[in-house]
C-alpha cells in the first residue's frame, strides 16, 4: 500500500516549504512517486491543469516532460563525452571526470550518476562497452540540455527542485528520473492508463488507482481542465496564529523565518574586549540585535586596530583569533583580495543599459545578461544580494566622492 498522498492532495503539498511537508517526521524526504491510473475521472484534467500551472510558476527549479524526454542533438557534446568515456573508469567515477555543475552540486551529481550507471549495468545487460557508453552519453545529454540550465536549490534552504513526467516513457529514460531522485529532487511520474513496465527496480513508490483513462498528453489534458483556486482552512488560520505568537517578539527564531526580509547594520561602538568576546558569536546574542517587522538589525564591527601590544605574543594571538575564525575574508590591502573587476568593454556596454537614472540597476534586466554571476544562489539570497548592492550605491556616506562614472558603479556587480 502506498504511503504517498492522492495526486489531488500532492499538488497542494509539493511546493510548500520543506519544514511544513516534513511535519512530525524525523527527517524530510522528497517525493519519488509514480501515480498510475486515475483517482477521480471527472477531476483528473483539473488536477493536471493545476499541477502544470504550479510548475510554470516555478520554472527556474522545475522540469516537465510530456510523453518523452526531448532528444536535442549536440554533436560536439556527444562526441566529447564518447571520447572521454573510452579512457574513463565508469565504475569508479571521480569528481573531475565530469564537471557539469557548480562545485557545490557536481560532487553529488557524479556520486549519484555512478550509482545509476551501476544500476543500469545490472538491469540492462548491455551487450558491450559501446552500447553501455551510448546509454551514458544519452543520459548525460539529457542532463546537459534539460537539467543543467535550471537553478539548483539545497534542501537546507527549505525548497527542492522538481521533475514532473507525464505519459509514456522509454525504459532508459527512467534512469534520468532515478538520478534526479537520488540528487534529492521531487520526482513525480504520472500515467493514467498503466504502469509502462515493472518499476520496482527503480525504487519509485507506486501509487496505484483502480480507474484508468487514455494517456493523450499533459498539454491536451491540462488544456481541458481548470486550475484549482487555493483556499486556507480554519485550522491553518489557528496554526498561523500560534506561530505568530511563538515567533514574534519572543526571542525565538527559525532559520527560514526571515528569508524574504532584509537587514540593517548597526556599527558596534566597542572596545577590544568586546571585539574578542563577540567576534565568533551569532549576531542574535550581540547587544543591540533587534527585529522590527521584516528588518533584522545586526550589530557589526567596523574597527581599526592601531599599533600593537607591547607583548607581541598577545597581539599575534588576537590577530590569529580574528583571521582564523569561520567565514572570514582576509585581505593584505589589495583590492583584488575582495573584487574580481575584470570586465570587457562589451560587458560594460551591456550592463549600462540596465542602469537607472539614480545610479542603481534594474535587477530583472541584470538577471538576463549572459555573464550574470548570481543565478546559482537561492532566489531569496540572490535578490537580497542585488538589493544590498543597489542600497550600497545609494549610500552617500560610504564614498569619499560621488560615483560619477558608470564604470565606478559597474564594478560593484562583479564579486559574487
Amino acid at each position: 500500500m502506498s504511503n504517498s498522498p492522492p495526486l489531488k492532495t500532492l499538488i497542494h503539498q509539493l511546493w510548500k516549504p520543506n519544514f511544513e511537508r516534513q511535519g512530525i517526521s524525523p527527517t524530510f524526504k522528497p517525493f519519488f512517486v509514480a501515480y498510475i491510473g486515475v483517482e477521480e475521472q471527472r477531476e483528473y484534467n483539473n488536477i493536471l491543469a493545476t499541477l502544470l500551472d504550479k510548475a510554470k510558476q516555478d520554472e527556474r527549479h522545475t522540469v516537465v516532460f510530456d510523453n518523452h524526454v526531448p532528444f536535442e542533438v549536440d554533436f560536439d557534446f556527444m562526441n566529447s563525452i564518447k571520447s572521454e568515456l573510452q579512457f574513463m573508469d565508469v565504475f569508479h567515477l571521480k569528481n573531475e571526470d565530469l564537471v557539469m555543475f557548480s562545485e557545490d552540486v557536481n560532487p553529488l551529481f557524479v556520486e549519484k550518476l555512478q550509482e545509476v550507471i551501476l544500476l543500469a549495468v545490472q538491469n540492462e545487460n548491455f551487450s558491450n562497452d559501446s552500447v553501455r557508453n551510448n546509454f551514458i552519453t544519452k543520459l548525460l545529454l539529457h542532463v546537459y540540455n534539460h537539467i543543467r540550465p535550471l537553478e539548483f536549490v539545497d534542501l537546507s534552504l527549505g525548497k527542492t527542485n522538481k521533475c514532473i513526467y507525464y505519459g509514456d516513457i522509454e525504459k532508459h529514460d527512467i534512469y534520468l528520473l532515478i538520478l534526479l531522485a537520488k540528487m534529492n529532487w521531487d520526482v513525480i511520474y504520472i500515467n493514467p492508463l498503466k504502469e509502462p513496465f515493472d518499476l520496482s527496480f527503480s525504487g519509485i513508490e507506486v501509487h496505484l488507482n483502480k480507474q484508468i483513462l487514455p494517456i493523450e498528453s499533459l498539454r491536451e489534458r491540462s488544456g481541458q481542465g481548470t486550475v484549482y483556486e487555493r483556499f486556507d482552512s480554519i485550522t491553518l488560520g489557528f496554526e498561523e496564529e500560534m506561530e505568530q505568537s511563538l515567533f514574534t517578539d519572543s526571542g525565538l527564531f527559525r532559520p527560514w523565518q526571515f528569508k524574504k526580509s532584509t537587514t540593517k547594520n548597526l556599527f558596534f561602538n566597542s572596545t577590544i574586549i568586546d571585539l574578542e568576546n563577540n567576534w565568533n558569536e551569532e549576531a542574535r546574542v550581540r547587544q543591540g540585535f533587534d527585529v522590527d517587522g521584516k528588518i533584522v538589525k545586526i550589530p557589526n564591527f567596523f574597527y581599526e586596530l592601531e599599533g600593537e601590544y607591547e607583548d607581541t605574543s598577545k597581539y599575534k594571538e588576537l590577530v590569529n583569533k580574528l583571521v582564523q575564525a569561520k567565514n572570514v575574508l582576509f585581505s593584505t590591502g589589495k583590492i583584488s583580495d575582495f573584487l574580481d573587476i575584470s570586465i570587457s568593454e562589451e560587458q560594460v556596454l551591456q550592463i549600462t543599459f540596465c542602469q537607472l537614472n539614480d545610479g542603481t540597476f534594474d535587477l530583472e534586466r541584470l538577471k538576463e545578461l549572459p555573464f550574470y554571476n548570481y543565478a546559482p544562489f537561492n532566489d531569496d539570497t540572490e535578490n537580497f544580494i542585488l538589493k544590498k548592492i543597489n542600497e550600497t550605491l545609494q549610500d552617500k556616506h560610504l564614498f569619499s566622492q560621488p560615483l560619477t562614472t558608470k564604470t565606478s558603479s559597474l564594478l560593484a556587480w562583479f564579486s559574487p
